[in-house]
């Protein structure tokens, strides 16, 4: 009976993981998204003045909206996040990673997020950035198939659900959430 029990939940847990890459189709994240945060992985050495200047794109840069459509991912309207927008219909040959969540360790801790190139693996403490109730052990990634200003590496959409989503950009995550459609 035990037995029996083992391979169900382990039935369960392969069943699980192939369903929830297959639950969120890229058209389903078609639609308005409202910009709630936009995190810098990045050090800054900057003065007073340009951390000032930063701040003021940072607060500008909260009140645009980004569209996700079959073209790919853009900014509506005046810019100001020096987002470069994405023109790849990403929903037609869509690229799902899964990455497994582990407790943070100085690895994760210092690349934030960056382990996700390279790795099968994703620290807490970005997963938490994304959303702090998030409890599944992976986090499913869309490639967006842009590559970004600094390398190889592609514009990835975290899927945290079907109304919050990260847009990672490699020193960079803009968290998302949907606008409701008005009826």
């Amino acid at each position: 009976m035990i037995k029996r029990l083992k391979i169900f939940l382990m039935f369960c847990v392969i069943c699980q993981n192939f369903c929830i890459a297959q639950t969120i189709e890229p058209e389903s994240l078609f639609g308005k998204w409202k910009i709630r945060d936009w995190l810098f992985f990045e050090k800054f050495s900057e003065t007073k003045q340009e951390h000032k200047v930063r701040l003021k794109e940072f607060s500008e840069c909260l009140k645009n909206k980004v569209i996700i459509d079959s073209e790919g991912i853009k900014i509506q309207g005046n810019n100001k996040c020096n987002f470069s927008p994405c023109n790849y219909a990403f929903s037609k040959h869509p690229q799902y990673l899964e990455k497994k969540i582990i407790q943070d360790n100085d690895f994760t801790r210092k690349e934030q997020g960056s382990e996700m190139i390279d790795s099968n693996i994703v620290g807490r403490k970005f997963v938490d950035y994304l959303d702090k109730k998030y409890t599944k052990p992976t986090l499913l990634l869309l490639d967006a198939g842009c590559t970004q200003s600094y390398g190889d590496f592609t514009m990835k959409i975290c899927i945290v659900s079907k109304n919050k989503i990260g847009l990672f950009m490699g020193e960079e995550l803009m968290i998302l959430e949907r606008i409701p459609c008005k009826k």
